[in-house]
């Protein structure tokens, strides 16, 4: 006889530790298994994305806000802007994709691409040129 799968423990507690350690993500998703609404929880995800933030996370950060639409205190171009800063300029295009920010960033776009093909990565270089054909 097959048995459900048991969630994992729930507690506010655990949340929290789970936030103030970086794991973000993690408490999310415990809180949809528990059927919890992000908004009621806003202040305690908040604190675990300033550490993310603190941590240089932003990629993370980026992944939890298109993954799971959190409120959340930083926004998009300012995240996007840490990444070019820290040189993760692969996790910028990426971002910059998936998240649909084009518009104040053509610049950093054709740069990040340039980047791409001087770093011998003419295969991602050519692929995010098609992606972003339309916009930049």
């Amino acid at each position: 006889m097959l048995k459900a799968p048991l969630k994992p423990a729930f507690s506010a507690d655990h949340i929290e530790r789970l936030c103030a350690k970086g794991e973000v993500s993690r408490a999310i998703r415990l809180l949809k298994q528990h059927g919890e609404r992000l908004q009621d929880w806003a202040a305690v995800l908040e604190g675990g994305m300033r550490q993310l933030r603190y941590s240089r996370r932003e990629g993370e950060l980026l992944s939890i806000i298109f993954n799971h639409r959190p409120p959340c205190p930083f926004s998009v171009p300012d995240l996007l802007r840490a990444l070019i800063s820290y040189g993760d300029i692969p996790g910028f295009l990426k971002n910059a994709h998936r998240l649909g920010v084009y518009r104040d960033f053509e610049t950093e776009i054709k740069a990040g691409i340039q980047w791409l093909i001087d770093h011998r990565q003419d295969a991602s270089a050519a692929a995010y040129r098609r992606k972003f054909a339309n916009f930049v």
